[in-house]
């Protein structure tokens, strides 16, 4: 009595995979088998042009998109202001008299 109900076996890898196989293979060749019994549109009895047999016109459309690379903007005059780096100068015994202006290099800050 304390017995519960048998178990119903499962089955084994195998035979699950054989079976996913056989039903992908009759799905697909089913497939071929509808579209092999749907019967083809008549030929347009005209020259080389195509027509659907539904009569729709098709209208393509094309869109093109450019992207245009611009020089960066100039900052405003009261963003940035310029800085000035100058070189240390060096006095030497032979330069005593005369100094000579020191390199200057003016940059901007910013990008």
């Amino acid at each position: 009595m304390t017995e519960g109900a048998r178990r119903p076996s499962r089955w084994p890898r195998g035979r699950i995979k054989a079976l996913a196989w056989i039903t992908g293979a009759m799905t697909f060749v089913a497939s071929g088998a509808v579209l092999a019994a749907h019967p083809k549109p008549a030929a347009a009895s005209g020259g080389g042009t195509k027509v659907r047999a539904s009569g729709v016109r098709v209208i393509r459309r094309t869109i093109i998109r450019k992207v245009i690379i611009v020089d960066p903007a100039q900052p405003s005059a009261g963003s940035t202001q310029p800085v000035v780096v100058s070189a240390p100068t060096s006095t030497s015994s032979s330069n005593v008299g005369t100094v000579a202006p020191p390199p200057t290099t003016t940059t901007t800050s910013g990008s």
